[in-house]
């Protein structure tokens, strides 16, 4: 979606090899070379933040979406065990149906072909993946601090009925933040991307051109300003 609105490089992360957020992020750092700007959905802001605290100087700016970035909660990393143990014993299709009935908007049930778009994307992925990010998950670091410290731009972003990451986490991590741009869409749930693909992608591009790209085109004597953006990618 946004090499194709907004027009720039991207860079897609490979988050199903590895069982550790720090893990991701060290591929998905190796996939690029230069300055990047992490863009992570759910785990993935997970792994941008990671990003963010493996190679500080290589991120200019950073966009969570629907993301929590505090460590897993004891409760709810008890629930990761046991749908983990559910997955070994070959009930993967029914831990994603309870997954996915609180992913979207409370009040405005899913159509039926986003719930089994979702499906089909856990199915395709398979069991090994369930477990691995699962568990990368469940073992997840607390990265309030990287959110506190990042002197970057940063745009969070969240479904306004989002019971997995609400939007009183995205206000924390706003009034947490040195440079933040919020924005909580309507009529979405977790699964904002799908819900919401046309708002969010305005929020997206909007906020690249203002806070990513345009910053680093009023350089001088070919030196980048700003962030120093110019000839980085995106990386998703």
């Amino acid at each position: 979606m946004i090499r194709r609105v907004c027009g720039v490089r991207v860079v897609e992360a490979d988050l199903t090899r590895d069982g550790i957020i720090a893990g991701m992020a060290a591929r998905a750092l190796s996939a690029a070379t230069g300055l990047l700007v992490p863009i992570g959905f759910s785990m993935g802001g997970n792994v941008a933040l990671e990003m963010a605290r493996q190679a500080p100087e290589r991120i200019t700016a950073i966009a969570l979406i629907d993301v929590n970035p505090a460590a897993d909660l004891p409760a709810r990393a008890a629930i990761r065990l046991d749908d983990q143990a559910q997955v070994r014993n070959g009930q993967l299709s029914d831990v994603l149906e309870r997954v996915i009935h609180g992913c979207f908007a409370h009040d405005t049930p899913p159509a039926a072909h986003l719930r089994s778009l979702v499906r089909e994307m856990a199915d395709g992925l398979g069991p090994d993946v369930f477990l691995r990010q699962s568990e990368a998950l469940r073992l997840r670091a607390d990265c309030r601090a990287v959110v506190a410290s990042f002197d970057g731009q940063m745009l969070l972003v969240c479904g306004a009925d989002d019971q997995l990451c609400s939007p009183v986490i995205h206000r924390a991590m706003a009034q947490d933040a040195r440079n933040a741009t919020l924005r909580v869409i309507e009529g979405a749930g977790h699964m904002l991307p799908l819900e919401q693909p046309e708002r969010l992608g305005a929020a997206l591009c909007a906020w690249i051109d203002e806070a990513v790209l345009r910053p680093a085109g009023k350089a001088g004597g070919g030196r980048p300003a700003g962030n120093g953006f110019e000839g980085g990618r995106i990386a998703c």
